[in-house]
């Protein structure tokens, strides 16, 4: 799952909101869209709305074996020749993706050039031999819309995070694509979640406490007091908001 549109609210990081806010709770995930749309609406609509910022969470998931695009967006659907305009309570809209289809949302997304969205869609209904292909050719897409003449271009980063998910879910693959100056901007790991625990905020501090047991800095006693810590921060969610109607 990514997002497009507002990076920060007041202190507010949207990446980490988006982690925290979801665990806690193991969800389906039906249940994980609903439960983020009813929480942006009640924590980030009304800002949205008054900043003039279009925000969208886009995903990709299967459900039963088949794939889907969502978009969780504040953008209302276009009347005519209207395009839609800022809400602040978020949609959504699922898109089955059987068929090629370029799902794309924010004010760059426009910035990707026709030649690569007619080659994303000839390539998409083949089968690759390594997904290493499919995916430097999205961040190839990405920086040739960073540096393309289109107004929208100032607004798509040169570098970016791809991930390779087949329908089983196993052997997911991410990489992180850009110029050599900006590798130090890669995030280091990347977030999951598995029946509400926050895997990377559970990681982190378990590997360094094992290396600090290892190392002989800190006591068994210690560890396990901080290990059961560490255990309970990543289950407890945060920032969660009552929503309205």
């Amino acid at each position: 799952m990514s997002y497009t549109g507002l990076g920060r609210v007041d202190s507010l990081d949207v990446s980490t909101w988006m982690r925290e806010v979801l665990r806690g709770e193991s969800r389906t995930v039906d249940e994980t869209f609903i439960d983020l749309r009813e929480q942006a609406t009640a924590r980030i609509g009304t800002q949205a709305k008054s900043l003039n910022v279009p925000h969208a969470f886009l995903a990709g998931a299967f459900l039963g074996g088949r794939p889907w695009a969502v978009s969780i967006t504040n953008l209302g659907s276009p009347t005519g020749p209207s395009p839609g305009s800022i809400q602040s309570v978020f949609e959504t809209t699922a898109l089955p993706a059987d068929e090629p289809v370029v799902f794309a949302a924010g004010s760059g997304c426009d910035a990707i050039v026709q030649a690569d969205r007619e080659l994303l869609h000839r390539i998409s209904t083949r089968k690759p031999r390594r997904p290493e292909e499919f995916m430097r050719l999205l961040g190839d897409v990405s920086r040739r819309a960073a540096e393309s003449s289109h107004p929208g271009a100032r607004l798509v980063s040169r570098s970016c995070s791809v991930m390779f998910m087949p329908p089983s879910g196993d052997d997911v693959k991410r990489e992180w694509y850009g110029p050599d100056e900006d590798r130090a901007l890669a995030p280091a790991g990347f977030s999951q979640m598995l029946f509400g625990i926050d895997l990377g905020e559970l990681a982190r501090p378990m590997i360094e406490l094992s290396q600090a047991l290892w190392d002989g800095d800190i006591t068994e006693e210690e560890f396990s007091k901080r290990s059961e810590d560490a255990a309970r921060k990543a289950v407890q969610p945060r920032q969660r908001r009552r929503p309205t109607n």
